[in-house]
C-alpha cells in the first residue's frame, strides 16, 4: 500500500500514522522484540521512513528525520557504554541484532535519488 502516491497521501492525514512515527520502539510495539519478528522489523521501519520521505511527509507528520532516528540513535548510545566484555554477552545479543534490523530497514528506503530530492 505504502508503493503508490495516493495511498501514501492517505496514510499521512491519519493519526495512527502520526503515532507509529514517533513511537516505533519495542516498549511500545512487543512485536518487534520477539525474535521471529525480525524480518517483520526490518519492513516495519522500512515502511515507516518511506512514508516519513515520501513528498510532504515531514510536514504532514510534523517529525523530522532526525527526531525519527532518535530511538535508535539512544539504543546505540547505550550500547556504545558497554565494556566489549558485556557485548559478547547473551542479553546484548537481542538488543543489538533489533537495532541493526532498524537501520537496515531504514537504509532501505533510503536507496534512490528521489528521497533526497
Amino acid at each position: 500500500m505504502i508503493g503508490g502516491y495516493s495511498s501514501s497521501k492517505l496514510l499521512l492525514t491519519l493519526e495512527t500514522v502520526r503515532f507509529l512515527t514517533r513511537h516505533h520502539t519495542e516498549d511500545q510495539f512487543p512485536f518487534l522484540a520477539v525474535p521471529s519478528n525480525a524480518r517483520h522489523r526490518t519492513t516495519f521501519h522500512a515502511t515507516l521512513t518511506r512514508l516519513l520521505l515520501s513528498s510532504g511527509g515531514e510536514e504532514k507528520l510534523g517529525l523530522t528525520f532526525d527526531q525519527f532516528m532518535e530511538p535508535i540513535l539512544s539504543a546505540l548510545t547505550q550500547l556504545g557504554t558497554l565494556s566489549a566484555t558485556d557485548l559478547r554477552s547473551e542479553n546484548c545479543r537481542r538488543p543489538i541484532i533489533g537495532v541493526y534490523r532498524d537501520l537496515r530497514g531504514i537504509a532501505a528506503s533510503l536507496h534512490n535519488r528521489r528521497t533526497y530530492c
